[in-house]
């Protein structure tokens, strides 16, 4: 084993980069690299040197093309696994992904998901008509557009007791606004308490020239205290930024960069 210089994991004599922190590893001796799984590949999925396969779980993640048809299945190894950008498998040319973007780790039927502070995130689309909630500041995706909520955060009277001039919050819980990058933003829309529609023909956020939105695509309502996201049976899907380690099932599908998955069962 040798340990890593960075955070102190242990890791095996031919990992290229830590599985802890996903720092490089110091330069060994070793036999070379083994050809990282192409888009078909059946074999585990693994991003460091190793004389024999590691062992799989009963996971497996299924690459879907943007129509839904598959195009690759990766089943996962036993243990959490590191993946970004430089780290191998199919993720090696989405530019969108980070060194270090995420891992997956397997509990039985389960996958816990966890965003390693990567730049662009990790997506968990919504079952048709559920309700997920939404923090301030969290990233949703709607077809080809990247969305953001930020709930409303009204100031105080100054020292002196002056109220702040402004047009009236009394029924605005936040707004929504469009991402373009990652220090700009577009439009917004106000979210009242009565919620908001997004569509591409019917709502108060549309996208007419997106071909991958529906006409009703989802809409924020108010549920008790919280906002929530909830798609409204959408022909592609909503898609809710993770901001904590989350459990997936079989059948759920995640979006990393550019790239969407679907979690299964490998056939034993």
């Amino acid at each position: 084993m040798v340990i890593c210089p960075n955070c102190g994991k242990e890791n095996g004599t031919s990992f290229r980069f830590c599985m802890g922190c996903g720092g490089a590893m110091p330069k060994r001796t070793s036999p070379p690299l083994a050809l990282a799984p192409s888009a078909a590949s059946t074999e585990p999925l693994t991003w460091t040197r190793t004389a024999k396969p590691p062992t799989r779980s009963r996971l497996e993640l299924t690459a879907l093309a943007i129509d839904g048809t598959m195009t690759g299945v990766h089943p996962l190894p036993e243990g959490p696994s590191v993946f970004g950008r430089n780290l191998g498998g199919p993720f090696t040319a989405d530019v969108f992904l980070s060194r270090s973007h995420g891992s997956f780790t397997p509990r039985g039927d389960r996958l816990l998901v966890r965003d390693e502070a990567s730049l662009n995130g990790i997506y968990r689309r919504l079952q048709p008509k559920e309700s997920a909630p939404l923090s301030s500041g969290q990233c949703f995706r709607v077809g080809q557009q990247l969305l953001r909520f930020e709930a409303l955060a009204t100031k105080p009277p100054d020292a002196d007791n002056v109220a702040w001039l402004g047009a009236s919050s009394e029924n605005i819980l936040g707004r929504v606004v469009l991402v373009h990058g990652r220090e700009t933003s577009g439009n917004a829309a106000i979210v009242p308490k009565s919620g908001l529609q997004i569509g591409r023909e019917e709502g108060a956020i549309l996208f007419p020239d997106d071909p991958y939105v529906s006409g009703k695509h989802c809409r924020l309502n108010v549920e008790g205290d919280q906002i929530v996201l909830v798609d409204l049976e959408s022909s592609n899907g909503t898609f809710v930024r993770l901001i904590a380690e989350t459990e997936v099932g079989p059948g759920e599908q995640l979006l990393l960069g550019k790239l969407l998955f679907r979690v299964g069962l490998a056939a034993i």
